[in-house]
């Protein structure tokens, strides 16, 4: 085979696992962020400014507010007029799929043109993608690796020789520190090569030392001056080892944490981060392999990136970005082959290239069916799911709807997720969202460690709202509390928010009954419910690659609330219902109903849904209550 056949083969590659990147950035807006930044673009178009200070939360209120995301929320603000939820998803994989062009370019560019060690590219190719895809979320991430990878591909190509290209970092730098705070990223990467050529060189060349400075200069063009620039340093520190925000949210602590590997082995093998957890092994396998190759500025990006993805889960994506290529490069054989054996397997391997590069394409066709139709994203568990619009399963959508179709306004203290999109839609202030470094320990703990019920009266107390709404499956303790809380009454729920209004305010909307609840859903029989449970109901292949899979989530969350208020007709209604519209039949489903039977104190029926969850999954709390039920006369 020709090289010029093979590098066609390799970028179509290439190619293809893009577009499997590019199908995994059409997901639903989940993100919890989007609604902060949307709202501070529209203050800033209404107002032509900068917001003073903190123009979100009652809580904050007059404290001063560095926003280093001015043009981001701008622009996200100008798209989302102008093309809705379907604008700001695409513009957020413009931005993903441009930082992949350029992590090719940094690739490519290097790679020999007929090795036969090709192989190794495109596989660590589509691994970095698949690590990286649970980060796909709209937030300013997506830009800071853009900017990172063309930092990285002109500081690479100025290395190879290329004096000119360098003259173009300043502009990424203006423009990053206008856009995110992790603009310091490029810095980094720039004192990286500046060491490295120092060592090779003994000195910095006169264009170098003129365009370097010049890029860590622009970096105080921000509407903040040297407190702009010195943000990143105060964020770092607010949120460093040991403190709440590290204790208490996920994507702060370290992708190894030992919260990530409970349930044990198996649990963890099938978890979606587990290809992070072999991109990292097979890095570490490339710098060993290829240690003799690795330049001095590798082994320093792959170090400093490498650190900043252990502390912390959302920061991995820059670690992928940043060390593709050296991973790959690694495992290239550079030197010319010289023993007729070596030369044998090479021609083994170039043989059998194309036949590969067909096999991998069609791996990535399938990979993009599978993502389209969710069953990718249901085998994980994912939150998730592709589409062009809001999930109601990370974000209050429908109770947001409902608050302002009912035209209930009043002050609302709500769940730190769900500040940022209450901000927007209701356009009104809230008492929380997602700015952690902006709110401080103290506000943070005060509202969202709130665990006992003294701490949620002190709180109420407090701020005194009117409207209180929540993920009652996320915090389910509020539930409890406000149930012992008569001058509370529960108004709405849907399968991932609860809405409670004081009792003296909106007299206008009644308390929710379990009757009302039950009204919006189909209601059937125990005979009919039997039919459901015993259907033989799963996905074929076919379905798996061309149709929407629905896997009930929502359905299972309000099981759970109906639980809780000991509405267990309603639950075992939700329960038919997740029969009703599931792909397949997943175990899940059974330890739900088989629960709702167990409270019912239906033995027969309650039996037979544990035994079918048994047959697909462990779990000592089922296996006991079976050996109970089998233990009844």
């Amino acid at each position: 085979m020709y090289a010029s056949d093979k590098i066609n083969l390799r970028n179509s590659c290439f190619l293809f696992t893009g577009i499997v990147a590019l199908f995994f950035s059409f997901r639903n807006i989940y993100g919890e962020d989007i609604g902060f930044h949307l709202h501070a673009g529209r203050w800033m178009m209404e107002n032509f400014s900068l917001p003073p200070n903190d123009i979100f939360t009652y809580t904050t209120e007059g404290i001063k507010y560095i926003d280093l995301n001015w043009i981001y929320q701008l622009l996200l603000y100008g798209i989302y007029s102008l093309a809705g939820s379907a604008g700001l998803i695409l513009i957020n994989s413009l931005f993903i799929s441009g930082a992949l062009f350029f992590l090719y370019k940094r690739i490519s560019c290097r790679l020999p043109a007929a090795s036969a060690d090709s192989y190794f590219s495109s596989c660590i190719f589509l691994l970095a993608v698949f690590a990286v895809s649970p980060l796909f979320e709209i937030r300013p991430h997506s830009v800071s690796w853009l900017l990172l990878c063309v930092t990285l591909y002109i500081l690479q190509k100025h290395y190879e020789g290329n004096e000119k290209i360098i003259r173009w970092l300043p502009l990424v730098m203006l423009l990053w520190v206008n856009m995110h705070s992790l603009f310091i990223l490029g810095l980094v990467a720039l004192g990286c090569y500046a060491v490295s050529v120092y060592w090779k060189e003994k000195k910095l060349s006169k264009t170098f030392l003129i365009y370097g400075s010049a890029s860590l200069l622009v970096c105080f063009l921000n509407p903040y001056g040297l407190n702009g620039f010195i943000f990143p340093f105060e964020q770092a520190v607010a949120l460093k080892s040991g403190n709440v925000f590290k204790e208490s949210i996920r994507e702060l602590q370290s992708p190894f944490s030992a919260h990530l590997y409970e349930g044990g082995f198996f649990h963890a093998l099938f978890h979606q981060w587990i290809f992070f957890d072999l991109f990292t092994v097979i890095a570490f396998l490339s710098l060993i392999v290829g240690y003799k190759k690795r330049k001095l500025h590798e082994w320093l990006l792959f170090l400093v990136f490498f650190y900043f993805a252990f502390s912390a889960v959302k920061n991995t994506g820059y670690f992928i970005f940043a060390v593709t290529p050296i991973v790959i490069l690694g495992f290239i054989r550079e030197k010319k082959v010289t023993t007729k054996l070596k030369q044998a397997k090479l021609s083994f391997a170039g043989n059998y290239f194309k036949q590969f590069s067909v096999a991998f394409i069609l791996l990535c066709l399938l990979l993009i069916f599978f993502i389209r139709s969710n069953a990718l994203y249901i085998h994980y568990r994912a939150s998730y799911r592709f589409g062009f619009g809001w999930s109601n399963h990370n974000l209050p959508v429908k109770a947001t709807e409902w608050l302002l179709k009912n035209n209930v306004r009043g002050k609302i203290l709500n769940q730190m997720d769900y500040g940022g999109y209450l901000e927007f839609f209701t356009n009104q202030k809230v008492s929380i969202d997602g700015r952690v470094d902006f709110m401080g320990e103290k506000n943070f703990n005060e509202q969202v460690n709130a665990e006992g019920d003294a701490q949620k009266q002190n709180l109420l107390d407090k701020y005194n709202p009117d409207i209180i709404i929540f993920s009652y499956f996320v915090t389910p303790e509020w539930i409890v509390f406000l149930q012992k809380q008569f001058n509370w009454r529960l108004a709405y729920v849907d399968g991932n928010a609860a809405v409670y209004l004081k009792n003296d305010f909106a007299n206008i909307v009644p308390p929710l009954s379990e009757q009302s609840l039950l009204s919006s859903v189909k209601n059937f029989s125990n005979e009919e419910i039997d039919s459901l449970m015993h259907e033989k109901k799963n996905a074929s292949v076919a379905s798996l690659l061309f149709h929407r899979q629905y896997f009930p989530d929502e359905e299972h969350n309000l099981i759970a609330f109906c639980f809780y208020y000991g509405w267990m007709n309603a639950a075992k209604q939700f329960s038919a219902n997740a029969f009703l519209h599931a792909a397949s039949a997943y175990p899940e489903m059974y330890q739900n109903l088989g629960s709702v039977y167990f409270q019912l104190k239906d033995k027969n029926r309650s039996l037979f849904c544990y035994e079918k969850y048994l047959s697909e999954r462990k779990n000592e709390q089922v296996q006991q209550r079976v050996e109970f039920l089998k233990s009844l006369n």
